[in-house]
């Protein structure tokens, strides 16, 4: 796991090639500063092809940020087909709206997480009220979603009661941090 300043979290990254010294990286998991620099240049020039619309540029950045983006969505709303259907969303506005995003501005991670807080909220804003599943309605989501183990459904459950307890600014920070 790699801090890239381009994208301002962890990524995962492996280099390809061997270094000018003929070895990789010092420890699996650990990049050397070059190694740094040379995400970040990747990321921005992947971005740039991105803005010219380039099939295979966006087709990373969704491969990249998809499942984040995923997971944060998911945890904000408890449904996977509605987290679905928003995350969706989030990577149309992305693809609409990347001629306005700034490389010198917020690192790309962060825009796109904002465009996903964004989408929740308005999702949210237009649902009269918040209806609670029964048990059967939930059990057949859960298995809908392709979760094989009880444990970890009950596990999620657990979760996503204990953070709809928390004000709305404390669950987005929890979600950034843990989940995300």
């Amino acid at each position: 796991r790699v801090s890239s300043p381009a994208a301002g979290r962890y990524t995962h990254w492996r280099p390809s090639v061997k270094g000018r010294s003929g070895q990789t990286s010092a420890a699996p998991g650990h990049i050397t500063p070059g190694e740094a620099v040379q995400v970040h240049q990747d990321e921005t020039e992947t971005i740039q092809r991105a803005k010219a619309y380039d099939p295979d540029a966006l087709s990373t950045l969704y491969e990249r940020y998809y499942q984040g983006i995923y997971r944060y969505v998911y945890y904000r709303v408890g449904s996977a087909t509605l987290a679905e259907d928003l995350t969706a969303d989030v990577f149309v506005k992305m693809l609409h709206g990347i001629q306005s995003y700034s490389l010198q501005g917020v690192p790309f991670s962060a825009w796109l997480y904002r465009i996903a807080r964004n989408r929740v909220i308005d999702h949210m804003r237009r649902q009269p009220e918040k209806t609670d599943l029964s048990l059967e309605e939930a059990r057949v989501e859960t298995m809908a979603s392709g979760e094989t183990s009880l444990e970890q459904a009950l596990q999620r459950d657990e979760l996503l009661k204990a953070i709809q307890v928390l004000t709305d600014d404390q669950r987005q920070v929890i979600i950034l941090k843990f989940i995300e």
